[in-house]
Parts: C-alpha cells; sequence; structure tokens
C-alpha cells in the first residue's frame, strides 16, 4: 500500500517529539510491504517543511523547504496548503491512501484524492478545542475544517476517548461508524519494564516538552514536603523548553537540587528506557489550554507499559481512563500530590497493586493490535 501523510511535526530539542501516526508508521514499515511519503510542516511555524519517505529500506529525508514566507497563520497555511498539492502531483503515482494529522491538512488530502483517485483519506484528530483560536475569525475557519474533515473522510482515527465520543456526536445524522479509537499507544512488547525486582519506589520522573505554564511551583513544592519522610526521594525531569529554568530556579529557592536531575531531551528508545529505570511517572498539563480537554497523554500510556505507577492532574480523559483502570491517581493540588508520592513510596503492597494494573492496562491497549485492527480496516477498504 502507498500511503501519503500529511502532518505537522513537533520537535523536543533536535529530535522529534512522536506522536501515533510514527508509531503506526513504524509498525507499518516493520511489515515491509508498505511504503510512505511524509509531508512534515512545523507546528508553531519556525523551521523547514520536510519531506520524508519511510519503508523497508528505512526512513530517508527526501527534501526540505523552507516555508517562512508569512508569520500570519492563516497565510502560513495557504501556503502549505499548495506545497502539500504541488509535491503530491508531483510525486507521481496514484496513492492508495491518504492520512491528514488535523483539519486544515485534511483539506489539502481531500484535493489531492480527488485528483489522484486515492482511494481513502483518514483524518487523524490529533487534538481538538470548542475554542481552538483566540481570534473569531481563525476560529470560525477551523470548526468549519473540522467538521468537513469528519464528513469527508472515510474514516476517523480520535486518539483520546473523549475526542472519540465528540466525533461520534457530531457525525450522529451520518455515518458514525468510521470513528476509529486510536490512541497514543505504545507497543506492550517492545516497551522495557520496570524490573519486578527493583527495591526503589522512590523516583519520580516527569517527561515532556515543559513549557512555562506548567505549575511547576506546586510540583517541586509537594516534592520539597515529601523529603521530609522520603530524604531519598528523586525526581527525573526529562525534555527541554522554557519550564526547564523555572524549575532550577524553584529548586534553588527550596533548596532541594540535589533532589533533581535534568536530562535533557533525549531519544525516544532513551526516554522509555528511562521510564523503566524509575518508580513513578508524573503527568502534569497547563490545564488552560483550550485543547488539553480532548487531548490524550501519551506519556501515561508510556508510564504504564513501563510498569508505573502514574500520578497525574486531571486535564486529559487519559488520566481519568487509567484512573477506572487503578494505575493512576489524581491529583488537583499540592497536598494530593504529596499524599500521593508519600503512599507509592512507602506502602510496598499498594505499590505493587497499581504497578501490576498499569502493566494490565498498557496490555490492553497495546499499539499493535490498535493497528493490526486498523490495518485490517483500511486494506478492506481500499480493496472493497
Amino acid at each position: 500500500m502507498k500511503i501519503l501523510a500529511i502532518v505537522h511535526r513537533a520537535y523536543v530539542g533536535e529530535f522529534i517529539k512522536p506522536g501515533g501516526l510514527d508509531r503506526f508508521f513504524a509498525f507499518l514499515q516493520d511489515k515491509g510491504e508498505h511504503s510512505i511519503l511524509s509531508i512534515e510542516h512545523p507546528i508553531f511555524f519556525k523551521g523547514p517543511a520536510v519531506i520524508r519517505s519511510i519503508d523497508k529500506e528505512g526512513i530517508n529525508v527526501v527534501k526540505k523547504t523552507d516555508l517562512n514566507c508569512s508569520y500570519l497563520p492563516a497565510v502560513k497555511l495557504v501556503i502549505e496548503f499548495f506545497f502539500n498539492l504541488k509535491f503530491a502531483l508531483s510525486a507521481g503515482g496514484k496513492f492508495d491512501a491518504i492520512i491528514c494529522a488535523d483539519p486544515f491538512n485534511l483539506f489539502s488530502g481531500y484535493v489531492i484524492k480527488k485528483i489522484t483517485g486515492a482511494r481513502v483519506l483518514i483524518f487523524h484528530s490529533a487534538d481538538y478545542a470548542d475554542r481552538r483560536f483566540s481570534s473569531f475569525v481563525l476560529n470560525r475557519i477551523y470548526q468549519f475544517l473540522y467538521r468537513l474533515a469528519l464528513r469527508r473522510a472515510d474514516f476517523v482515527f480520535t486518539v483520546s476517548s473523549r475526542m472519540y465520543e465528540k466525533a461520534k456526536e457530531a457525525l450522529r445524522a451520518r455515518k458514525d461508524d468510521k470513528v476509529i479509537f486510536f490512541p497514543n499507544a505504545p507497543e506492550f512488547a517492545k516497551t522495557p519494564k520496570r524490573p519486578h525486582s527493583r527495591d526503589s519506589r522512590n523516583c519520580v520522573i516527569l517527561v515532556g516538552y515543559l513549557i512555562r505554564e506548567y505549575n511547576y511551583s506546586q510540583v517541586l513544592e509537594a516534592v520539597s514536603d515529601s523529603l521530609k519522610e522520603a530524604p531519598r526521594l528523586l525526581l527525573k525531569v526529562v525534555g527541554e523548553g522554557e519550564g526547564v529554568a523555572i524549575i532550577k530556579n524553584i529548586a534553588s529557592s527550596l533548596g532541594i537540587e540535589k533532589n533533581i536531575i535534568f536530562l535533557g531531551a533525549l531519544p525516544q528508545e532513551m526516554v522509555l528506557s528511562e521510564m523503566a529505570n524509575s518508580d513513578i511517572g508524573l503527568a502534569c498539563y497547563a490545564r488552560k489550554d483550550p485543547w488539553d480537554f480532548y487531548r490524550d497523554s501519551m506519556k501515561i500510556r508510556e508510564y504504564a507499559s513501563c510498569g508505573l505507577p502514574v500520578i497525574a492532574d486531571d486535564s486529559t480523559s487519559t488520566a481519568q481512563d487509567a484512573e477506572k483502570n487503578n494505575c493512576c491517581l489524581i491529583f488537583r493540588n499540592k497536598e494530593d500530590l504529596k499524599q500521593h508520592i508519600s503512599k507509592l513510596s512507602k506502602d510496598n503492597e499498594y505499590y505493587n497493586t497499581l504497578a501490576k494494573a498499569s502493566l494490565s492496562w498498557g496490555r490492553e491497549n497495546d499499539g499493535k493490535l490498535v493497528f493490526e485492527k486498523t490495518l485490517a480496516r483500511i486494506e478492506n477498504y481500499t480493496h472493497g
């Protein structure tokens, strides 16, 4: 199967921030029967557009093109549309499937499908917000394109349970069986596991792109308070961003610098390895962003697949799904967080119960199972 993918790409430092589609493409690559041509635009409009080829021979950068013709998002999106169209048509040959990772790209994919006669158009709904932009005009355009994407796509991949329900509700009067739950879950067998024999329960790991808006003071004050009962407590921070300097300043003011290790941005394989060599996974988000409510937390799924009990705020449906499966503890303030850390670090039986539940939930949400079922539906559709 020949696939065209059109996505917006995020980076952490020099490393690609992987998404659910990256894992799906790696799965297809392993099968050796599919080729993917990926058009990737920088998500924050900084940097070149990158064309990659992905097949059994490997992953290769075909072309890099600087499209920084405008700093106005609306104008940049128009420029990206014409770039997508021009490159897809110049690539030659028909595509069996086109996968687009947001409503703006889906519009490009829809036009390309009409011109080239591609068999299936897939909308990968990586996030959603009822009010995506502060600009009234941009938000109306976004909502129009999102609804258009749901209607025109042959399949809709939704990464969170909230987004899944939202998409099905929007399509209720039409065909809603094309909506597929497609979480950002790793392949369980390929995820390193925390050794059951590991004695430590004091290493907390925080992974992510560390933006300024996260409530670092709440996290670090909880860590500082927990040190009074667990002096060996260690916080590992993996990632880059403005938040690193903020964490260092707060840690210095609290006198807990020796209990924090900064590992910076790491390749994904090393990130998972660091998770498996930790004890507790911590996930906190900005909360105020309008897309947080519908987002899927990849790190929560990765923590669980590594066998770590998770502590998370209540901003994502992933955290609430994990809580229902008894592997995630929700915190809403500093006291909650402190109590959860204390309970997990002190009570071995309690810790092991949550760790076992994490592995069970990770196995149930195995990315490979999701990919196998999804691929079967796509192939049936294209051959039908």
